[in-house]
């Protein structure tokens, strides 16, 4: 489901390590294209069957899981994005519960990533 990066033994240290950036696997596009009048169904009819295969298909990276960016990752993840690359070196704190969508009593503590992640995997399995 998430391809991390190098070890951290292997990563330099001017790179984040490989719990601070989460890729996840490419949603199947003919799952999601079954799947898109359930799950989906508003963006399909919204921009069409074309154009919501190509957004299947789609990869998007978010850098910063904070105020802005756990939204748009949440917003990516609800239009059918096929693919995101999330980023963050921060760990979910107390102070974030007010405006972070990903920050829970259940993930205060958790990697933002780790955090972001479950999130997208249960608005968007596969």
């Amino acid at each position: 489901m998430i391809e991390a990066g190098s070890p951290a033994s292997e990563t330099p240290a001017d790179e984040a390590p490989a719990s601070d950036a989460a890729e996840l696997e490419p949603l199947d596009a003919g799952c999601l294209l079954v799947e898109a009048p359930r799950r989906f169904g508003g963006v399909a009819r919204l921009f069409g069957d074309e154009a919501f295969a190509r957004i299947a298909a789609a990869h998007a990276c978010v850098i910063g899981l904070g105020g802005v960016g756990s939204w748009a990752a949440e917003a990516l993840a609800r239009s059918g994005v096929g693919r995101l690359t999330l980023i963050d070196l921060d760990h979910v704190a107390e102070s974030n519960l007010n405006r972070q969508v990903l920050a829970l009593d259940s993930t205060v503590g958790a990697a933002k990533v780790e955090a972001m992640r479950a999130r997208v995997h249960d608005i968007a399995p596969g």
